[in-house]
C-alpha cells in the first residue's frame, strides 16, 4: 500500500512537471487578450495567476481565474483639460501629462474562459480592478494639431487669439459706430424732409371732386359729399386740424356741414399726412337726411403731389383735395 501511494504521487509530480498545473488558458494568453484591448503606449508588464477552478466538467471546462496584473506606460501620457481658439483662429486641445513613461500600476483582474470549436481558449474579463493610467500618447500626432498645457507656445497661441478678440472688437465697435452715425444721419434728413413738407401743408386743401367710395362717387338720394381740411400754421409735426364736411351740388338752402377736429401727423414715409379722425364721431345731416359716419380710430392717409392731396380711407374711399 505504502509503495502504490509513493508510486502515485510521484506519478503526479511527474505529470504535473510536464504539463504545468494550469487547468485553464495560461498566463501568457490572458496576457495576450488583456493587450489588445490597452491604449497604445500601456503593456501589461508581467501578470501572475494566483487562483482558478473549474466551473464546467472535464469534458466542458469553463474556467474562472483570478490574476495579478501590473501594467505599464511606454510613453508619456496626456489627457486634454482645455481647448483655445475663437475669433477665426483655429481651435486646439490643450493636454496635460498625466504619467511619464516607465510608471506602472498593479491590481487584480478575474477571468472566465471556455474553449472554442477550434479548442482555443475564449477568454473574458468579468472584473478588472487597476488603477487607470489616464491619458493617451501624443505619437501619431501632427505637432499643430495641439498644445502643452504650460508651455511657451500654448502662452503664444493664446496671445495670439486675444489679438484676434481685440481686432474683431474693434471692428464690430467701428461698424456700430457707423451704424448708429448712419442712422443718426437719416434722422436728420427724415426731419428735415418732414419740416419742409410741414411747411409745404400749411393752408386750406378742399376737394377738387366730391367724394368717392369703391370707385364710384358716394352719395345719398343723389346727394355728394365734399370734404376740406385746415391744417394750422405752425412747426409742429402733429397737431390738430379742422376738417369740414358738407354736401355738394345742392340747393343752398339744404346745404349743410358739419366742422369738427382731428388729429393730424406728418410723415416722409407718403410724402404727406396722416388724417386720425376723431373716435365715435358722428355727423348727422339732418337738413338732408344723410348720416356721415366714422369709425371708431379711424384714419385717412394723404400723399401730397404739388398743390394736391390724394387721400384714401380704408382702402376704398378715395379723396381729392385742391390747395384754396
Amino acid at each position: 500500500m505504502k509503495l502504490r501511494a509513493l508510486l502515485s504521487g510521484l506519478l503526479s509530480l511527474l505529470i504535473s512537471g510536464c504539463f504545468g498545473s494550469d487547468i485553464g488558458p495560461s498566463e501568457e494568453a490572458i496576457k495576450v487578450t488583456m493587450s489588445s484591448d490597452l491604449k497604445s503606449g500601456i503593456v501589461v508588464s508581467e501578470i501572475n495567476k494566483i487562483a482558478e477552478t473549474n466551473l464546467g466538467t472535464d469534458v466542458y471546462p469553463e474556467v474562472q481565474a483570478r490574476s495579478e496584473v501590473t501594467l505599464k506606460a511606454t510613453e508619456d501620457l496626456y489627457a486634454q483639460v482645455d481647448r483655445v481658439g475663437g475669433a477665426g483662429v483655429d481651435f486646439k486641445p490643450v493636454m496635460e501629462l498625466t504619467h511619464k513613461a516607465g510608471k506602472q500600476v498593479s491590481g487584480s483582474v478575474v477571468t472566465r474562459a471556455k474553449r472554442n470549436e477550434k479548442g482555443v481558449w475564449d477568454i473574458t474579463f468579468e472584473k478588472v480592478e487597476i488603477p487607470e493610467l489616464r491619458g493617451r500618447t501624443l505619437s501619431g500626432l501632427n505637432d499643430n494639431s495641439y498644445l502643452i498645457k504650460g508651455s511657451d507656445e500654448l502662452a503664444a497661441y493664446v496671445a495670439k487669439i486675444n489679438d484676434a478678440i481685440e481686432k474683431q472688437e474693434a471692428a464690430r465697435e467701428k461698424r456700430e459706430k457707423e451704424r448708429l452715425a448712419r442712422l443718426e444721419k437719416e434722422r436728420k434728413e427724415k426731419l428735415e424732409l418732414e419740416k419742409e413738407l410741414r411747411k409745404s401743408l400749411t393752408g386750406t386743401w378742399d376737394t377738387s371732386v366730391p367724394f368717392q367710395w369703391d370707385g364710384k362717387i358716394y352719395s345719398r338720394w343723389g346727394i355728394s359729399f365734399g370734404y376740406k381740411v385746415v391744417i394750422p400754421d405752425t412747426d409742429d409735426l402733429t397737431g390738430v386740424a379742422k376738417v369740414t364736411v358738407y354736401t355738394r351740388d345742392y340747393p343752398k338752402d339744404l346745404y349743410s356741414e358739419s366742422t369738427f377736429e382731428a388729429v393730424y401727423e406728418v410723415t416722409s414715409n407718403l410724402p404727406g399726412f396722416v388724417l386720425k379722425e376723431p373716435e365715435n364721431k358722428g355727423l348727422d345731416f339732418t337738413k338732408t337726411l344723410v348720416t356721415w359716419g366714422y369709425d371708431s380710430g379711424d384714419t385717412i392717409n394723404f400723399t401730397k403731389e404739388g398743390n394736391t392731396l390724394e387721400g384714401w380711407r380704408r382702402g376704398r374711399g378715395y379723396y381729392v383735395l385742391k390747395r384754396q
